[in-house]
Parts: structure tokens; sequence; C-alpha cells
């Protein structure tokens, strides 16, 4: 059995320190429904970092 309590999600502002995780984040998603940059997608976008 397992005795480790689940943990509440903890929710805060974002900050610039997120932005290069959340880029990785919609990067591998948007491949993942094949919206990718050498398709003409916005994923290759410098501004995304």
């Amino acid at each position: 059995m397992n005795n480790i309590a689940p943990q509440s999600p903890v929710m805060r502002r974002l900050t610039l320190q997120d932005n290069p995780a959340i880029a990785r984040v919609i990067r591998q998603v948007s491949a993942e429904y094949g919206l990718t940059a050498d398709k003409g997608y916005t994923v290759a976008d410098p501004n995304l970092d």
C-alpha cells in the first residue's frame, strides 16, 4: 500500500524563468499534433522563447 499523501497543486503567476519550460511544452505538444515549423506553424518563432 502507498502511504504517501497526495499533494495539492500550487497555483502561481508565471514568471520569465518559466518561459523556456513552457516553450518546450508548446513545441512538444504541437509536434504531437503535427503542427511543426516545417509545415509553416509558428512553433519555430523565437518569440515563443
